[in-house]
């Protein structure tokens, strides 16, 4: 096969996974993007962005009955930042940071350890999404056979 059709191919694929993604709702990735600070001596991080995450409304429920979860607040959200603002359901370690919900918002800045104990969380929240939606797929497939 030419190189330049295999290429195209290629760039279909992708094209036809991102738009089932999009049907499914998967928002990508999710990234957070931070820059490292010190403040009177401590490693902080400063909250850059945060995307690729879904809304509340726009997750499966199965997802939401149970921690690990996250979820972006609604624009319309009161408790909203300014800018994007991430829930995680998450106490810390410690649990003097966070409790009963965090809200890690851009502009930000936080410890580096309560950084590094909110992103280990967030990381399973996102591989228990993927499972959740691995599992819904799987059980809806098959073929029915309806004698009336």
């Amino acid at each position: 096969m030419n190189r330049d059709v295999s290429k195209r191919l290629a760039i279909v694929k992708a094209s036809l996974n991102r738009s089932d993604a999009a049907k499914h709702g998967a928002a990508g990735p999710m990234r957070i993007v931070t820059e490292k600070c010190l403040v009177e001596g401590r490693e902080m991080r400063k909250i850059l962005s945060i995307n690729g995450v879904l809304e509340r409304d726009k997750l499966p429920a199965e997802y939401l009955a149970r921690e690990p979860y996250v979820y972006m607040l609604s624009p319309l959200s009161p408790f909203r930042a300014n800018g994007r603002t991430l829930v995680v359901p998450f106490g810390g370690a410690a649990g003097i940071y966070i409790s009963p919900f965090s809200y890690c918002h851009v502009g930000q800045t936080m410890h580096e350890d309560a950084f590094q104990d909110m992103l280990s969380y967030i990381r399973e929240a996102g591989e228990r999404l993927r499972q959740v939606r691995l599992e819904g797929r799987k059980q809806w497939q098959g073929t029915e056979t309806f004698e009336i």
